[in-house]
């Protein structure tokens, strides 16, 4: 009591009045105290913004989301980020006007999209549930960009989001090739939400984008798996993600960009579809022959005319222009070059056509060193590859030996229709008696009389026979100039190359005469 009366007001002669009664609860905040929070009023939208905002920076702010350096505890930074998520969804019900639902909407997107990034919580939410972050995130986002423009938003508010809608589609496709080992449900996943998203929206595209890409490297895995059936499969599926991205692309000012990455996958896509359909083709022609070179006794022409055409068919998508310029490796080339490999084979051993597999071998070895030199691949342990080599110089020997037998068969009748050209270059060449002179006056005849088929052959003006260097310097190239076998010569008919070989015959022995001084 002494220490209540000591409490006595000065001055005054009576007890204290009593106090006043206890002020009322404070009312719940949801914010740390600030100026800023407590004049936010939760009835509103603003206020509501203001109180997700905090929460929002106590989650994200301070680290990024995809790392670990934060010093609060995952658990508390996701919940405080759920919180921010709900906060900003009720700020979104109760705008106002346009301008406070574009930001509400804007601040949900921002926070699914952070979260759906955060690590700790990939790595303690299900697969499902990152995925429905994401999916809020781009739904959020596509939102407030479409309704910018009713909220007066400036074009750098508009290029931000777009900035961020991209990356929600990335994190996404990482996330679900992470996530997923299933090539259909990664697309599963993606699909559900450009599905979700409004056809003129960025979102869209860029969500349909994505899943013709993955479908495209997932082809692409395949087809270097040498799994063609497949990669067309997905080459194929790729047609409805194209498809839904033109007509959201139809929708869309300014996506230059996004029209032009389009087209390049398409081109991509064309040009992968055509290799994958070459090699179709081949297979086919290849388990055809297996039926018409081993298991018939007969040969059956209509087997043999659908491998031919098999065949062909292999060659004409590999040798398209577009495809071709857009092929990101040889295998198309490759596949072409094993078709024409084959075809001349049938030609040759079916067929007996060898003149029409003498070209077609001789393009399957154009393309391979072609791809030899530009990639530093080798082909000669290949079986096609051997079989082209072994074709052409079959085909060569042979010629050879036709040849040789058809110059015999004519090689008197012609000699005696030359006798009066060769009497006159024995008559040129025995002017002298020395054997010096005499080589001199062959040179001077035979290239006066019978000048060499080839462009620019002649003789080197003021050439003396006592000169012995240049003299066989001379001869040498004149054995050039009239070798019978050089093409030239064995393509000029049969009584010029009956004079080359005479002509040489000359040429060799004075030539020898002067090897020896």
């Amino acid at each position: 009591m002494g220490d209540q009366c000591s409490k006595t007001a000065k001055g005054s002669s009576g007890p204290l009045p009593p106090p006043p009664p206890p002020p009322p609860p404070p009312r719940r905040r949801t914010t740390p105290p600030s100026a800023s929070a407590s004049a936010a009023d939760a009835s509103t939208s603003c206020g509501l913004r203001q109180q997700g905002n905090a929460k929002y920076a106590s989650a994200f702010h301070g680290a990024s989301a995809n790392t670990r350096s934060q010093s609060r505890a995952p658990v508390l930074r996701i919940g405080d980020a759920k919180e921010a998520l709900r906060l900003y969804q009720l700020a979104t019900n109760l705008a106002d006007d346009a301008n406070e639902w574009c930001s509400a909407q804007k601040n949900l997107g921002m926070a699914a999209l952070r979260l759906s990034e955060m690590v700790q919580y990939q790595e303690r939410a299900s697969p499902e549930e990152v995925q429905a972050q994401y999916h809020v995130s781009l739904l959020s986002l596509t939102a407030a960009f479409i309704n910018g423009h009713k909220a007066s938003k400036n074009r750098q508010w508009h290029e931000e989001l777009e900035g961020h809608i991209h990356g929600a589609v990335s994190g996404l496709v990482a996330y679900v090739i992470d996530a997923h080992a299933s090539h259909s449900k990664r697309f599963a996943v993606v699909r559900k939400t450009a599905t979700a998203l409004p056809q003129d929206s960025i979102g869209a595209v860029l969500a349909w984008y994505a899943c013709a890409n993955e479908f495209f490297k997932h082809a692409v895995r395949l087809d270097e798996c040498g799994n063609w059936q497949g990669a067309m499969n997905c080459l194929h599926e790729m047609n409805e993600p194209l498809e839904r991205m033109r007509l959201s692309l139809q929708s869309l000012d300014d996506a230059y960009a996004l029209a032009e990455a389009m087209a390049e996958l398409n081109k991509s896509r064309a040009a992968l579809l055509a290799k994958a359909e070459s090699t179709q083709h081949l297979f086919v022609a290849q388990s055809a022959q297996q039926g018409l070179l081993f298991e018939q006794e007969d040969l059956n022409m209509d087997l043999l005319w659908f491998v031919m055409d098999s065949y062909k068919a292999a060659t004409r998508p590999a040798a398209d222009e577009e495809a071709e310029e857009q092929a990101d490796d040889n295998g198309s080339l490759e596949t072409e070059a094993i078709a024409l490999s084959a075809q001349g084979v049938l030609y040759q051993k079916v067929l007996k056509v060898p003149n029409v597999a003498k070209l077609l071998y001789e393009s399957a070895i154009r393309i391979a060193m072609a791809i030899t030199q530009t990639t530093g691949s080798n082909f000669h342990a290949q079986k096609w590859y051997q079989d082209a080599v072994e074709g052409l110089e079959t085909i060569r020997q042979e010629q050879i030996a036709f040849d040789l037998k058809q110059v015999q068969e004519q090689r008197e009748p012609t000699l005696e229709k030359l006798k009066p050209q060769l009497d006159a270059l024995t008559s040129a060449i025995m002017k002298n008696e020395a054997r010096r002179p005499r080589a001199l006056n062959l040179l001077k005849h035979i290239y006066a009389t019978h000048p060499p088929k080839a462009e620019g052959a002649e003789l080197q003006a003021g050439l003396e026979y006592d000169d012995n260097a240049k003299m066989k310097k001379a001869l040498l190239k004149a054995a050039t100039h009239y070798h019978p076998d050089k093409p030239i010569n064995k393509s000029s008919g049969i009584e010029w190359f009956v004079l080359c070989e005479e002509i040489t015959k000359h040429i060799n022995d004075y030539h020898g005469h002067y090897k020896g001084l």
